[in-house]
């Protein structure tokens, strides 16, 4: 674990949220690993608990239809924890999990932090706050599906993905992806792309969209 890994997890608001003797027990035991695009963390069934916080990149959370095409859950950001569910009830992985792009994960082991589960409850309670706050943002997205329209939830997807550090915020994603998460084709996402490229709210280039005006995609979301 280089220095900056090292700072990254002291400043991270979950394990902030922890006793600070569990947090430091948690820093001491956890791994770093390294995943290049495309490669898999977790498959689906598999019966792993590690608790996985992402660092760098992004990992695609995601199920196989029964056509064996990809559905799309979320998409994990840095800052982001993930994995809680099978640490809690101790069966198999509910989704598959595979990096979006090349990726810096943060793996606490199973035996340790089911030992600290046990030692103290703040750490349970955590968990169960992790779990909690999953599920909300799965009912949000469950309600987005039902109530606003492809372009609204294309915007929103935009504005949660983007780089807000760059000069321009930018989403590096490719419109596969992209129209994973929204639910619809990828030709209706390049169609409604190139119409905001038209209007002068993005600039598309290659699996990289900017955004040239926030406030305008904003409204879109608001009408």
């Amino acid at each position: 674990m280089n220095p900056s890994e090292l700072s990254a997890l002291k400043s991270d608001p979950w394990l902030l949220s922890l006793p600070a003797e569990a947090r430091d027990e948690l820093i001491a035991v956890t791994i770093i690993k390294r995943y290049k695009r495309g490669e898999v963390l977790i498959r689906k069934d598999e019966d792993t608990a590690d608790l996985f916080g992402l660092l760098s990149g992004r990992v695609r959370i995601s199920a196989a239809t029964f056509s064996g095409s990809e559905l799309v859950f979320t998409s994990v950001l840095p800052g982001d924890w993930f994995g809680e569910i099978s640490i809690l009830d101790g069966r198999p992985r509910t989704h598959d999990a595979l990096a979006a792009k090349d990726s810096t994960l943060a793996i606490v082991p199973r035996a340790a932090i089911s030992q600290l589960c046990k030692q103290n409850q703040l750490v349970h309670r955590a968990l169960v706050q992790l779990l909690c706050d999953h599920c909300r943002l799965a009912f949000s997205a469950i309600d987005d599906f039902l109530l606003l329209t492809p372009e609204q939830r294309l915007v929103g997807q935009l504005l949660r993905l983007a780089d807000y550090k760059t000069t321009q915020p930018i989403v590096r994603i490719n419109q596969q992806e992209l129209s994973s998460l929204v639910g619809v084709s990828r030709q209706s996402v390049s169609k409604v792309l190139k119409k905001w490229e038209q209007s002068k709210f993005i600039s598309l280039g290659y699996n990289s969209i900017e955004l040239i005006s926030v406030e305008q995609l904003s409204n879109i979301i608001e009408k």
